[in-house]
């Protein structure tokens, strides 16, 4: 028997899973830089933006170049919606996962902050966010025990589950934090619903509460260089060596409304691309928004009604029962978000298997690139404000 006759095993197949993912990952961000690159340089394109606001066309382009990489790359599969289902499932079931490390990286952080430990690589607070972007790698926490899924698992099927819920963001976590401990009436509901159960059923909330030491230090060195470079600022003004900012009276063009992504692509843009574009609008979530409230709220769930009715056509014998509501569309749409909620929670012991996989075979997960680089800015604020106050210029305080 050749190697080719082999019958697959469970490894070939997620050997053969990372490797479309990652090189779907580089097409799509090869897309993306050239869509930019085009929108930057095209002289026709450029004299067009000339009529809105500069500030406006930057996002603009971030916005159109983000949404046509996406309608450029799923309008026209192939791929049945069945089989596109069961993968966006796996995919929610993997996010899902990060929540766990995102967690343990969080009670981390605040043991750190009250100086308590202190951890290789990390020097400021924000070099937590760094380690955040790619929580699935790092060597800060240890990777996750069946122990710990058991509990997420127990959390997913509880009514407290949203897998819908926005990426959780270290930044956002560490501010709901020094808002609690200045405000001990402060809500602490700003927190991510996995964050309260995991506390609940582990008592990990005794870390939410030490005293934030090391944030407080950073932030008097950081006032000290803003506090500098806003008086530098003013009296750059002040000598006419820079000009004060003067708003743009331009009218804005938004990646957001229908209307100008239209005139923008029906000018530009080839027919074809101008019908993708449109389709894709109607199958999935641009973030586009319509001019008219109670028409985007109808077309809104006119087009997941279809979307909805378009996978169930797909599916075989599936069971969705939809309760009674005013608006039958919005009884549907409750009934299979209910699914897809069970759906992901059915995708979570395989997502974990595949993480195990990744582990045992030492294959890195996805890295996501911070393009601010903010721990570098806020590394730059706090040495400047040491050398103001007369100290090291380093970290050792």
């Amino acid at each position: 028997m050749s190697e080719n006759d082999k019958p697959k095993t469970r490894e070939d197949y997620h050997k053969e899973s990372l490797e479309k993912e990652e090189a779907k990952k580089n097409r799509m961000e090869n897309n993306r830089k050239q869509i930019i690159e085009r929108l930057k340089t095209d002289p026709e394109i450029q004299a067009y933006f000339s009529q809105f606001s500069n500030r406006s066309v930057e996002s603009f382009i971030d916005g159109y170049a983000f949404k046509m990489y996406l309608v450029l790359e799923y309008g026209e599969q192939n791929v049945s919606m069945a089989e596109k289902q069961d993968i966006k499932y796996v995919e929610l079931a993997e996010k899902c996962l990060t929540e766990i490390q995102l967690k343990k990286l969080f009670d981390l952080f605040c043991q750190w902050d009250a100086e308590l430990i202190t951890l290789k690589g990390i020097e400021i607070t924000a070099d937590f966010h760094t380690v955040s972007l790619n929580v699935m790698n790092t060597t800060l926490i240890p990777p996750i025990s069946q122990e710990e899924f058991d509990l997420y698992y127990q959390y997913a099927q509880s009514d407290q589950f949203d897998y819908t819920e926005d990426d959780i963001e270290w930044i956002d976590c560490a501010y709901y934090r020094t808002a609690l401990l200045k405000n001990k009436d402060e809500n602490d509901n700003y927190f991510p619903a996995w964050f309260h159960y995991h506390n609940n059923h582990t008592g990990n909330h005794q870390y939410l509460i030490l005293p934030n030491i090391r944030a407080t230090k950073e932030d008097v060195y950081r006032h000290l260089a803003y506090e500098k470079e806003k008086v530098e600022l003013e009296a750059q003004y002040e000598s006419g060596e820079l000009t004060r900012y003067i708003p743009d009276n331009k009218p804005d063009i938004s990646d957001y409304k229908y209307s100008d992504i239209m005139a923008f692509m029906k000018r530009f843009e080839k027919p074809e691309t101008v019908r993708l574009f449109e389709e894709y609008c109607k199958v999935s979530d641009l973030g586009v928004e319509m001019e008219d409230p109670d028409e985007e709220q109808n077309n809104l769930l006119d087009e997941q009604v279809e979307d909805i009715l378009h996978y169930i056509n797909t599916m075989h014998r599936a069971i969705i029962p939809i309760e009674a509501n005013d608006d039958w569309r919005k009884g549907l749409i409750a009934a299979w978000e209910k699914f897809e909620k069970e759906q992901v929670i059915a995708a979570l012991p395989d997502a974990y298997e595949k993480y195990l996989f990744r582990l045992e075979n030492k294959i890195a997960f996805p890295e996501e690139e911070d393009m601010v680089g903010y721990a570098d800015i806020i590394k730059g604020k706090i040495l400047q404000g040491r050398e103001l106050s007369g100290e090291p210029k380093d970290f050792n305080f």
